[in-house]
């Protein structure tokens, strides 16, 4: 286990989250204890709610990663772009 403190923590795996090209992620909550890593928030696809796993495990300092994604499909609403 790491002794990073918790705070750079969080910081580390949200840049790695929004950064990441499988995830690309900047609404994900990430809570840091000292035995586990707590995600929260929404994605548009199962393999993205993975990814975040895969991105994050590696970074978790021996934690356990406890992934608490919601997979929330976007409609075409949502990604019509208005040009005018």
């Amino acid at each position: 286990m790491t002794h990073e403190p918790e705070a750079y923590l969080v910081e580390r795996i949200r840049d790695a989250l929004a950064h990441h090209p499988d995830v690309a992620e900047l609404g994900i909550t990430v809570r840091v204890t000292p035995d586990m890593v707590f995600l929260t928030g929404d994605v548009g696809t199962p393999e993205r709610r993975d990814a975040v796993s895969a991105v994050v495990e590696p970074l978790a300092g021996g934690r356990a990663v406890r992934n608490g994604i919601s997979v929330v499909p976007l409609s075409e609403d949502d990604v019509e772009e208005n040009l005018g």
